[in-house]
């Protein structure tokens, strides 16, 4: 008899995914629950400290840094992200 299929839950951010630690508490709670947790976010310019998590995240460089271009550009990287990686719920 096959396992459960865990679900992989997608957890968007744009700010610093390694010193927030609200998310960190969120993406450790969901894989504690049997999910698979996904952190997207950005990279950022200033120095990027390694992130070490025991769940998969992914950072995307961003041209812009604030405003109505960062949300924007924001957006669509993360849709471009999402749309090439299986996820069940955002």
């Amino acid at each position: 008899m096959k396992g459960k299929k865990r679900s992989r839950i997608a957890v968007a951010v744009n700010d610093d995914l390694v010193t927030d630690a609200r998310v960190h508490r969120v993406c450790t709670s969901l894989l504690g629950e049997g999910y698979e947790p996904l952190l997207v976010g950005r990279l950022l310019r200033r120095g990027n400290l390694p992130v070490h998590r025991a769940y998969p995240t992914r950072r995307f460089p961003m041209w812009t840094a604030g405003g109505f271009f960062f949300y924007a550009e924001f957006n669509l990287r993360l849709l471009c992200t999402l749309l090439l990686t299986r996820t069940d719920a955002i």
